[in-house]
């Protein structure tokens, strides 16, 4: 009888042990992989945070439970899941990477629900090499969604974007010109300010001239 108390209790030990990990970790029959050419793992869930490794494509990786449910760190605007002991052939890291280019194994993306630009033209797709950018193979076609996870930068040539493609998220560079964040076409956003500027200029003008105008009739009647 105290031989079966005894094991009781260490099953017990032992389940106690095991049922938080088991709840915090991945579980076996649900593995996850990537879904982008590449995915930053960053120290916090934020774009801001330190990059700390880059994922590739297909990686399996292990993710944060929080119960049966992933569980999800937000920067207030995206998503992102904690990756568990990930493994960069040099020692391996806890970090942070966007949700949405995790997806469970065998399951395929269609659409990354933060999009927040768009192609305003066909166009090419490039790579950073070094401080150059490269073309790549793939062209996209008008009106193809794009998510700009480093903003609109309208000094900037080339703008970093993130889409889908052949059910593959992938990162790149387009050329500013090519890109509408939000639905808006960066030239026409040009336009309009130059317009603005080019009004201002002729009000500026006109009032001057009305001015100049007022004080030239005042001088007459006085002589």
């Amino acid at each position: 009888m105290k031989k079966l108390f005894a094991t009781f209790l260490l099953m017990f030990a032992v389940l106690s042990v095991v049922m938080p990990i088991s709840s915090a970790y991945a579980l076996s029959d649900q593995q996850y992989c990537i879904v982008a050419n590449k995915a930053v793992l960053y120290e916090l869930p934020s774009f801001s945070s330190t990059k700390l490794a880059t994922i590739s494509l297909n990686a399996k990786v292990d993710i944060q439970f929080d119960g049966d449910s992933e569980k999800i760190y937000s920067d207030g605007t995206y998503s992102f899941y904690k990756v568990l002991q990930y493994d960069n052939g040099e020692t391996k890291l806890d970090g942070y990477v966007l949700a949405d280019l995790i997806v469970k194994q065998k399951h395929t993306v269609k659409t990354i629900p933060n999009f927040n630009a768009k192609t305003n033209a066909p166009c090419i797709v490039y790579y950073a090499n070094g401080e150059e950018f490269e073309e790549s193979e793939i062209s996209l076609p008008k009106k193809h969604k794009l998510f700009l996870y480093e903003g609109f930068d309208k000094n900037k040539t080339f703008i970093a974007v993130c889409f889908v493609y052949e059910n593959d998220v992938i990162y790149g560079f387009l050329q500013k010109d090519y890109i509408s964040p939000n639905g808006v076409n960066p030239i026409i956003i040009t336009c309009i300010t130059l317009v603005i500027a080019l009004l201002g200029i002729i009000f500026a003008w006109l009032f001057m001239k009305n001015k100049k105008s007022k004080k030239a009739k005042i001088n007459i009647v006085k002589k």
